[in-house]
């Protein structure tokens, strides 16, 4: 379901050459989702205990631990699979990418609803985001080694797509310049004598 609005953005925006910005969205949504499913989790809760405020408390903040961590981070790593399978034009082994990547991110929620207690859960969520944290330094650092200097990025090497820059850099916005009333520059030295 979290999966609609990264397919969304991809298909109606121009943000779609980077994985970069898929893992972006990605973690938004992932962000935005476990908000909403924790603070389910403490209503459910406290209508549950009869409106016994420490029982909602207990479970938000348990929920509140490892629901962000574990869904921005899911969210992420599946959006920027996304996002390189099409920066890849659908090939075979960024496919094969995107496939690994979710079924490693449905394995990590299934382990994650399958444990109890806090330790388990805070264990499984620092695994997601140490998922995160090496997709985004291979999709940010490998990356920009294929820009700033590195071998440039192969199809179907495996490595990210270099990001294109702009050739030259913008002209310089020239200064607003007052004229006088015979047509000269303000400020500016006569060079006939006749003017002077």
């Amino acid at each position: 379901m979290k999966l609609l609005v990264p397919v969304g953005v991809l298909v109606f925006t121009r943000y779609r050459a980077n994985p970069v910005d898929g893992l972006l969205v990605g973690v938004a949504v992932g962000t935005g989702f476990a908000v909403l499913e924790t603070l389910g989790y403490g209503f459910v809760a406290l209508l549950a205990s009869g409106g016994d405020l420490r029982t909602a408390e207990a479970v938000l903040l348990l929920r509140g631990v490892s629901s962000p961590a574990a869904h921005l981070a899911w969210s992420g790593v599946l959006a920027a699979a996304l996002w390189h399978a099409h920066a890849r034009r659908w090939r075979p082994r960024a496919v094969a990418r995107l496939v690994a990547a979710y079924v490693l991110v449905v394995g990590l929620h299934a382990l994650t609803d399958a444990v109890s207690g806090w330790v388990a859960l805070v264990a499984a969520a620092a695994a997601s985001m140490a998922l995160l944290l090496w997709v985004t330094h291979r999709e940010l650092v490998l990356g920009r080694r294929a820009v700033d200097g590195g071998p440039p990025a192969r199809p179907g090497s495996g490595r990210p797509v270099p990001i294109t820059r702009p050739s030259a850099p913008a002209p310089p916005v020239s200064p607003t310049v007052r004229l006088e009333s015979d047509g000269r520059p303000s400020g500016a030295v006569p060079t006939d004598r006749s003017e002077a």
